[in-house]
């Protein structure tokens, strides 16, 4: 079927024509038919109208469903856009039409729409509905004209000035084929270039407020499918409206001093002229009254420490270039140049060396290195030392002592130290680590079930053991890790532990922070190997059996 929808605009405007439907299950919407007074762009769905001319264009709606289509102004904006009583519309379901597929019919009245004289009208929105579903069909019109510019609309008053005329589309959609310019008043000018969109003139020297006025008549090419084309005319004035001025400054320069113009340059004291755009852009003359300085000169002086340097002026002195010679610009009040003879003086170097002995474990921070066993030597740089501020460089020697073994054994109620030509005290580990009285030998026979730890100085260095648990004091069969042993201990990660008749054993490793790094569980056999792939240091193992637990010291090299 044909779609049949027919509108009536005389426009002043530009418009241009997009129809977009919101097409629900049972509403179909066909393709507009033109009748008059525009050409339709499927393509785009772009309806163009020269100025004036009357639209006509009909289009189809059908239900498929069989429900009648009925015209929804509620949700249409034609009063808004062309203005309320400039426009009908109406619904054909005459043979051979019916009430499911009707005839759309819109007139709009001559001089509408009633909005300001060229503009660009989308969203025009018509309503359709049926018993279960609505529509919107959108329209968007253009017509075509040109927008005139100038590169200087308004000019210099009593000089003559090359000013461009520029004609440009409304639209990205239409474009002009001819254009032509001619003048309507003012003072005759030629035209350059009068059939181009962009032509030019040489104005004349007009007097203040004089104007020129130049009209373009301009032909589109052929638009849509119909083919039509429009002719546009449009004007434009500029104006001499803009005037010179005159201006004194007062100056004083270092040697010489350049013109603002940039045309001349000046070294002797006088009084001279000189002429630049005023901030209209017209000539403004200006009377300088200059006064020219003599040059500036000075020393410079300074000491540094050894292998320093100063950066003067952009230049780097050092024990290779002690002496110089630098000009500074822009100096004072008047931004001089200043000549200065640079010398500089180095001073020689500060050494020094610090020697420290640390207990095993422990490290020191020398200007913020860490010193400690894996880096025992070093240089550090201390800046800005003594009254010069100057560098100091210092030898570091760390000297580590040998790690104390904190390892204990047990033996029934007896826990031995394994580390020998010590001192010992004995601890209580259930009661705050607290000193057990009177103990300082390298065995500590327990008295009472609990946990017990051993803090061995050596030397300087004091260290300890990690707690051990006696559970059996009161039962002397209680001997379940009497056959326990771990070696090699020290060792590199590969890890034997002879677990004699222990059976359901479990193995756990905590380093010294109590996080746990190793677990085993479920051991029957009697010697028990694994590889421990961990860092260097020192680690804690926990074996389980029978509900009872026995913690042993491990060192990893």
């Amino acid at each position: 079927m044909n779609s049949n929808i027919s509108f009536k605009i005389t426009l002043l405007t530009i418009f241009s024509i997009f129809i977009f439907t919101n097409i629900k299950a049972n509403i179909v919407i066909g393709n507009p038919t033109v009748l008059a007074g525009c050409s339709y762009d499927i393509g785009s769905n772009t309806f163009l109208s020269c100025e004036g001319e009357t639209v006509i264009f009909t289009y189809i709606v059908s239900s498929s469903i069989g429900e009648s289509i009925n015209i929804d102004i509620g949700t249409s904006n034609l009063d808004a856009i062309f203005g309320p009583g400039n426009w009908t519309t109406f619904i054909n379901s005459n043979p051979p039409f019916r009430v499911d597929s009707v005839e759309i019919f819109i007139q709009i009245a001559a001089g509408s729409p009633t909005p300001p004289l060229y503009g660009a009208y989308s969203n025009v929105n018509l309503g359709l509905v049926t018993a279960n579903e609505s529509s919107l069909i959108n329209f968007v019109f253009v017509t075509p004209y040109s927008i005139l510019t100038s590169s200087n609309q308004f000019f210099c008053a009593n000089s003559s000035q090359s000013i461009n005329l520029i004609a440009s589309s409304n639209s990205a959609t239409v474009s002009f084929q001819t254009s032509n310019w001619t003048q309507t008043s003012g003072i005759s000018v030629v035209i350059s270039n009068p059939t181009s969109a962009i032509a030019s003139i040489n104005a004349p020297a007009l007097s203040l407020n004089d104007s020129l006025t130049f009209k373009c008549v301009r032909t589109t090419v052929l638009l849509g499918s119909q083919g039509i084309q429009c002719t546009t005319i449009d004007s434009i004035t500029i104006y001499a409206n803009l005037l010179a001025s005159t201006g004194t400054d007062t100056q004083t320069a270092c040697g010489s001093y350049t013109s603002p113009s940039g045309n001349y340059t000046w070294t002797v004291s006088n009084t001279y002229m000189d002429t630049i755009p005023n901030s209209v852009g017209c000539d403004s003359v200006i009377t300088i009254n200059l006064t020219v300085l003599p040059a500036l000169t000075g020393t410079h002086n300074e000491t540094v420490c050894f292998g320093g340097s100063i950066v003067v002026n952009g230049t780097t002195y050092d024990a290779s270039n002690l002496t110089g010679t630098e000009v500074f610009t822009n100096i004072g009040a008047y931004g001089c140049d200043s000549t200065v003879a640079v010398t500089l003086t180095i001073l020689p170097e500060l050494t020094g060396t610090h020697n420290e002995t640390v207990c095993f474990g422990s490290s020191i921070v020398v200007n913020g290195t860490t010193y400690d066993a894996s880096n025992l030597t070093g240089t550090e740089v201390f800046t800005n030392i003594s009254a010069n501020n100057c560098d100091s460089t210092v030898v570091v020697t760390l000297t580590v002592e040998n790690q104390i073994d904190v390892t204990t054994t047990i033996n029934n109620f007896d826990i031995t130290a394994i580390q020998t030509v010590a001192n010992y005290r004995w601890l209580d580990c259930n009661n705050n680590n607290s000193v057990i009285s009177g103990e300082t030998g390298i065995t500590y026979t327990a008295i009472a079930n609990g946990d017990y730890a051993v803090e061995i100085t050596v030397g300087n260095c004091v260290d300890t053991s990690f707690c051990v648990n006696i559970s059996t004091v009161g039962f002397v069969n209680n001997i379940l890790f009497k056959d326990v042993s771990i070696y090699p201990n020290p060792n590199q990660g590969i890890i034997n532990i002879e677990l004699g008749n222990l059976q359901d054993v479990s193995v756990k490793i905590f380093d010294t922070n109590g996080q746990l790094i190793y677990n085993k569980e479920n051991i029957n056999t009697s010697i028990f190997q694994f590889d421990l792939n961990t860092i260097s240091g020192i680690y804690f193992i926990e074996i389980s059996s029978n509900d009872l637990s026995q913690k042993y010291k491990l060192i990893i090299e």
